[in-house]
């Protein structure tokens, strides 16, 4: 059985987490540690399962007694995140060897009492969809609807016309041209550093391969001149950054960087008329600049460009219509919220961002996913 991250979280709280958690917590609506921690002595049948993972929710709390339902809201966060991080490519999840030891019980019993809900939907926002795109073919809607969506199988406008805009457009995987130095590669005393910024691998990697796994879509872009992009390739090979062209620079000099890279950028995107592009840079010198001209010059080929904020004060003016990010959980959650990332691919590129150093709890990753959602 496949389901998504989102699915097995819901059913885990339902079912197993959520009444382990009322028949633990105490008269006031509350759950504390000590009181999780009798669950071997408390806990029968099915919510049992959950027990194991009760002192795991508690590590993403920033209260120590947190009311019930703040309690159950990191536990779906939990469950979901696990889920993801076990998920096939196409972001669902099938095999319950890959999750957590903790949860391959729970997967089962999940699976054998609550079967599959249909999807749900309104036929007047359905018909309405398929008028203004031109679509005869209800089936093909509504199957290529459910790669849109956000794991509750209620079909919302937003994911119908996501599908509408897949099936009359074609599924072109986004270009990426992305900025080298502060943008991915964070600055160092000496030479190239030991590691890229926290989850910007995960994210190109997901941004690159998107639903249908075709490499090739990395174009970089930099002011080093050729003589010190030596050693950048596989320097990004060995932190599972993708491939690509590495466009050059005769100069450091801002000014002169900016002109160069308009160039480089509008040559790709003149090579790749058909494609849109997402475009990753930071405040250090003048990618915001850059990127500005690129959006005047082909405002139908760009989705979006993302800042990476390292300077401490940034002129509003400088990223107007731009994303401004302090980090590449917060890029991933705004894919998501564009639709160029399912949610299991921005779990996953979080997930990430965390285990290779982000300061961000599991209430933090419910908080970022939730403010961009898509609607």
């Amino acid at each position: 059985m496949a389901i998504s991250p989102a699915e097995f979280a819901q059913r885990w709280v339902d079912r197993l987490a959520g009444p382990a958690a009322q028949t633990l917590s105490g008269r006031d609506g509350k759950l504390s540690p000590t009181e999780a921690g009798r669950w071997p002595q408390r806990l029968e049948g099915d919510p049992r399962l959950a027990g194991d993972n009760l002192a795991d929710i508690f590590a993403g709390i920033r209260v120590r007694t947190p009311r019930l339902e703040v309690f159950l809201e990191a536990a779906r966060a939990y469950a979901e995140a696990k889920a993801a991080e076990a998920a096939d490519a196409d972001g669902l999840l099938r095999d319950p060897a890959r999750l957590d030891p903790k949860l391959r019980a729970d997967f089962a019993a999940i699976v054998e009492i609550a079967p599959e809900r249909p999807y749900t939907f309104s036929e007047r926002i359905l018909t309405s969809v398929m008028q203004e795109f031109g679509l005869a073919d209800r089936a093909a809607l509504l199957e290529e609807a459910k790669n849109h969506d956000n794991g509750n199988r209620r079909l919302t406008r937003a994911e119908l016309t996501r599908a509408a805009v897949a099936l009359t457009q074609g599924r072109t995987e986004p270009g990426i041209v992305s900025d080298l130095d502060k943008t991915i590669i964070p600055e160092h005393d000496e030479g190239l550093p030991p590691a890229a910024y926290a989850g910007v691998a995960a994210l190109m990697r997901e941004l690159e391969l998107g639903r249908n796994g075709a490499a090739g879509d990395m174009y970089y872009v930099t002011a080093r001149t050729p003589a010190r992009v030596e050693g950048v390739p596989a320097w990004l090979d060995d932190h599972g950054l993708p491939g690509g062209p590495i466009a050059t620079g005769t100069s450091t000099v801002p000014w002169v960087a900016q002109r160069e890279k308009v160039k480089d950028i509008t040559e790709i995107f003149r090579a790749n008329p058909g494609q849109r592009f997402v475009l990753f840079g930071d405040t250090s010198h003048r990618d915001p600049e850059v990127y500005r001209q690129i959006q005047r010059d082909f405002p139908e080929q760009v989705h979006a460009v993302f800042i990476h904020k390292v300077n401490e004060r940034v002129a509003p003016e400088r990223v107007e219509g731009q994303r401004l990010i302090e980090n590449y959980a917060v890029a991933a959650a705004q894919l998501y919220g564009l639709g160029l990332f399912t949610e299991a691919q921005a779990r996953r590129v979080i997930t990430a961002a965390r285990q290779e150093g982000l300061d961000l709890d599991a209430a933090g990753v419910a908080e970022l996913l939730e403010r961009h959602r898509p609607a």
